[in-house]
């Protein structure tokens, strides 16, 4: 799915006050089948690789919901983060949206990836930067609205559904079964409505969350870092929820991330993020990294890329860990 490339790139052109002169080229940066296109636009004056040039990204969404979710969201963290003395964490600038194309067009970000970071000196303080950036979102002022939990999370952030997946692999099922209750009991309080009983899953024990702006796909990939701040892009998730979740997300990527230096990289984000043993969030953060983990098990499923039935069986086996650890 992509919306009309030519067009998006002519209202980008008046946007932005763009007059003749300027050549354009896009360039795909990502595609989720059936949801969302990611391309960056490449705006170019005098027709050389010496004229002034300038990048945005564009976003088309197969459901103009999203696409309108994604633009308010960025807006109004903005606004919040604006009113801040001195900001950590930085969101992109969403420059307009047109719901009749589905076309959400925003601020490229032009600091350091992560990743690049990672690999050299700053290792060590560019988790404890994230952390403190992602410790800053969560303390935001929460928006009005419902909460999101665990069966909204299990429908909107796996594909295929955790339930759908035990009905296309039976020999698997029963585990399934068990791993979705059990995220349920520990991230809620109960099975989500998708769960079925789990025998060894009746002793967890859900700690009451606080409602907190989250992100839902926090990880490296989606972290840049200049000028003392943290910018973090892909909003379509966004929502209020538990800020275990994205604390659990982020911690498992590093796991299977990282060759090394795992425990010393957790250690580091933590540290900036300012959550320790004891806490109330880390009670929470066992069953949260278990649902990362049975997302990736779904995920492995979908792409069905080679060896992905040793990958689907691994992140299972992990969730099941977690949680018989957390039920003791």
């Amino acid at each position: 799915m992509i919306g009309d490339l030519e067009q998006g790139a002519a209202a980008l052109a008046r946007h932005l006050g763009l007059a003749s002169g300027w050549s354009w080229h896009s360039e795909l940066l990502g595609a989720t089948p059936g949801l969302r296109t990611v391309v960056c636009y490449h705006f170019r004056r005098g027709g050389t690789r010496r004229g002034r040039a300038l990048r945005v990204v564009g976003k088309f969404y197969a459901d103009a919901a999203e696409g309108a979710h994604c633009y308010r969201s960025m807006a109004t963290l903005q606004g919040l983060l604006a009113k801040l003395p001195e900001p950590v964490l930085a969101v992109p600038e969403p420059l307009y949206y047109d719901p009749r194309q589905r076309f959400l067009a925003q601020q490229w970000v032009e600091q350091r990836p992560y990743p690049a970071l990672m690999a050299g000196r700053g290792f060590h303080q560019g988790l404890r930067w994230a952390g403190r950036a992602l410790a800053q979102l969560h303390g935001l002022p929460a928006d009005s609205g419902p909460a999101k939990t665990t069966d909204r999370h299990l429908a909107e952030l796996m594909t295929p559904p955790p339930a759908d997946l035990a009905a296309r692999l039976p020999a698997l099922a029963p585990r399934l079964r068990a791993v979705i209750g059990d995220v349920g009991r520990l991230c809620d309080g109960s099975p989500a409505p998708l769960a079925w009983p789990s025998p060894q899953g009746q002793g967890l024990q859900a700690t009451p969350s606080p409602v907190a702006p989250i992100h839902r796909d926090f990880h490296l990939r989606q972290l840049f870092f200049g000028g003392r701040r943290v910018w973090l892009i892909d909003w379509d998730q966004y929502a209020l929820g538990d800020p275990a979740l994205d604390v659990g997300n982020f911690l498992v990527y590093l796991e299977t991330h990282l060759d090394g230096r795992i425990g010393e990289a957790q250690e580091a984000f933590l540290e900036g993020y300012g959550v320790a043993a004891g806490d109330a969030l880390w009670a929470r953060l066992p069953g949260y990294r278990a649902l990362t983990y049975l997302r990736l098990a779904c995920k492995a499923y979908r792409l069905q890329q080679p060896g992905w039935e040793r990958r689907l069986e691994r992140m299972l086996a992990r969730a099941e860990v977690l949680l018989a650890g957390a039920s003791r």
